[in-house]
């Protein structure tokens, strides 16, 4: 179930799932406005598609249509992303890592890269403008790697986590750029298999990102939250790109399939990774570096709420937890 409410000035979206009785799983998410602000309405769709290549451009099709003036709005107030897109089309070095980039996306995740496809189509954006959003950590940290200037993109969100009596929850705190607070929408979608299986996956998505990249659940039972954190470089020679780690993360069955999905080899950067599930009542934070590096911290059964942020270099591991203040 989903409601929408308002907390002392900010704006959460809470949905609760039921495990045992009266044991409750809950998400919120929250996104800050100005006391004065009204909250808009989130635009949402439901879709389905097969699961194949077709399939998968269709979804993606769908959303860009159904949602095309948010990206539109989106693209052309986000000045970060405007200049690492302008970047790709006329420097060298730019271009050679958006390549690198999208050729491994290409080979690693081609359903996820065939929904890009179909959202650049349905919300009739250039693919590249669409590929370099979902790219922009990865090319901003890449072009500072090389030499160039960085373009600095936000560094956002935070997460509360805990396990105490009767509840097993975490907040999660979305606090990107403004220019995406009235064009966020809320995607809901059905992959049929060729066997007549059927997997739903519910999330927040950002214009012309893939979804997975905010908040979300699946009908395995495993909610996910993701924490911006910021490597000093990228993996040598590229690798996966965030955003399609994120995509494929939405995907797990378990929590320790959703840590396997989200630290490949070939991780070109790094997030932090907050993964639940609604079935075991089990909440895991996960920081993740390049090259799939990572720290895994199990949410303790009463122990101190545990709190993520992302100011901190993904080297240091940093874990800090909430005291009584």
């Amino acid at each position: 179930t989903g409601y929408q409410r308002r907390v002392r000035g900010a704006h959460c979206w809470m949905m609760a799932t039921a495990m045992r009785s009266s044991q409750l799983f809950v998400i919120c998410t929250a996104m800050v406005l100005e006391a004065s602000a009204s909250l808009p309405s989130i635009g949402s769709i439901s879709v389905s598609c097969e699961d194949t290549i077709a399939g998968h451009h269709e979804c993606g099709r769908q959303i860009g249509a159904q949602f095309a003036p948010q990206i539109h709005a989106a693209f052309n107030a986000n000045h970060a992303v405007l200049a690492l897109y302008h970047a790709v089309l006329s420097n060298h070095t730019a271009r050679q890592l958006f390549d690198q980039l999208t050729s491994t996306a290409s080979k690693r995740y081609p359903l996820y890269m065939a929904e890009l496809v179909g959202t650049a189509e349905g919300s009739r954006q250039p693919l590249d403008l669409v590929l370099t959003t979902n790219l922009a950590q990865e090319l901003s940290a890449g072009l500072a790697s090389g030499g160039g200037e960085r373009i600095e993109l936000p560094s956002k969100c935070s997460d509360v986590l805990m396990d105490r009596g009767n509840t097993t929850a975490w907040v999660h705190n979305e606090d990107y750029g403004m220019e995406y607070m009235n064009t966020v929408y809320f995607v809901r979608i059905k992959l049929w298999s060729a066997e007549g299986q059927s997997r739903d996956l519910s999330t927040f998505t950002y214009p012309g990102v893939l979804p997975g990249w905010a908040p979300g659940w699946n009908s395995h039972g495993i909610g996910f939250s993701w924490n911006v954190l910021s490597p000093r470089s990228i993996r040598p020679g590229g690798g996966v790109g965030s955003t399609f780690v994120c995509r494929d993360t939405l995907e797990a069955v378990s929590i320790d399939d959703a840590i396997k999905r989200a630290t490949p080899s070939d991780f070109a950067y790094g997030q932090n990774l907050n993964v639940g599930s609604f079935i075991d009542r089990k909440i895991v934070t996960v920081e993740i570096a390049p090259g799939g590096r990572s720290s895994v911290l199990q949410i303790q059964r009463g122990a101190e709420p545990v709190f993520h942020a992302n100011e901190c270099g993904i080297e240091l591991f940093c874990w800090k937890r909430l005291t009584n203040d």
